[in-house]
């Protein structure tokens, strides 16, 4: 069956091919919201106390803020004038240079690019940065050895082995236009962002990018059932499974703070609002 689905948030009329039973009743996303200063239960788990996002010293970072990344025990932040700063053990700290986009990662090593395009990766023994090869204006990380972003000419590069490996785009492979955001996540979870808002998914098995249902302006991949999108409304999404049976899934909005850009942390997501400042909920 084809159904023509068109997305509360303004987004591109689609069409999703499906069986009969591949939409559920979706049922509301219901997630616990905090300010302030954050004590949690067991329940929660180690890691939202590990992350340590429900703090007043968390939100003292205040607002100006562009971008946010979040992976393991850190989160960093890159301010309107350029400053990188990152919160570890519960503490803010500025980071030495400047950039205009920011991937964390879960081994500490954290991608940078500044507003030459030039690329730099946090030496965690020597506690600064190393330049890297090549020129991007968005990165996201996955170790220190992995990391995918985006060039000028909007092709989608992923550090692997070594070097950068373009990879590709035409209308065959998908992402004919290119791209302008890239997240990768475990498993090696490749999402893209196209210029025109489109979601691209990279499938390894047959080597091509595939178009995902909406539109958005960037994505992040934790793995790959912790994806988040932000669109041009500002509203944040999660695509979640609706059915196991034939693994559909779908984008549900996550309710609360309007978020120019959002990202998974060690249960956790961290949002960015159109103010400048961070919001931390459960998830």
């Amino acid at each position: 069956m084809v159904t023509k689905v068109e997305y509360e948030d303004g987004g591109n009329l689609i069409e999703v091919i499906e069986s009969e039973d591949t939409w559920v009743t979706e049922e509301e996303l219901i997630v616990k919201c905090y300010a302030g200063d954050y004590k949690p239960d067991k329940k929660d788990g180690d890691a939202h106390s590990r992350l340590n996002v429900f703090s007043s010293e968390f939100n003292s970072i205040g607002g100006n803020n562009t971008q946010v990344s979040s992976r393991g025990d850190e989160v960093w932040v890159i301010k309107k004038d350029n400053s990188i700063h990152r919160f570890k053990n519960g503490k803010w700290q500025k980071m030495p240079g400047n950039a205009v986009n920011v991937g964390a990662s879960p081994d500490g090593w954290a991608w940078v690019v500044n507003k030459k395009d030039e690329i730099y990766r946090f030496n965690v023994q020597k506690q600064d940065w190393e330049r890297m090869p090549g020129a991007l204006v968005q990165v996201s990380a996955l170790s220190k050895d992995v990391a995918i972003g985006v060039n000028r000419q909007r092709t989608v590069y992923v550090w692997q082995n070594g070097t950068w490996k373009a990879q590709p785009r035409s209308a065959a492979k998908g992402l004919g236009n290119g791209a302008v955001w890239a997240s990768i996540g475990q498993n090696d979870e490749r999402w893209a962002i196209g210029p025109y808002q489109g979601i691209w998914r990279w499938n390894s098995n047959v080597g091509k990018w595939i178009a995902a249902p909406g539109a958005a302006d960037t994505v992040d991949v934790y793995n790959p059932d912790r994806i988040i999108v932000t669109n041009r409304n500002n509203k944040c999404y999660r695509h979640v499974l609706v059915n196991p049976k034939t693994n559909a899934r779908k984008w549900q909005v996550v309710p609360g703070k309007v978020a120019k850009r959002a990202t998974v942390g060690d249960g956790v997501l961290i949002t960015l609002g159109t103010d400048g400042y961070l919001s931390a909920i459960l998830f």
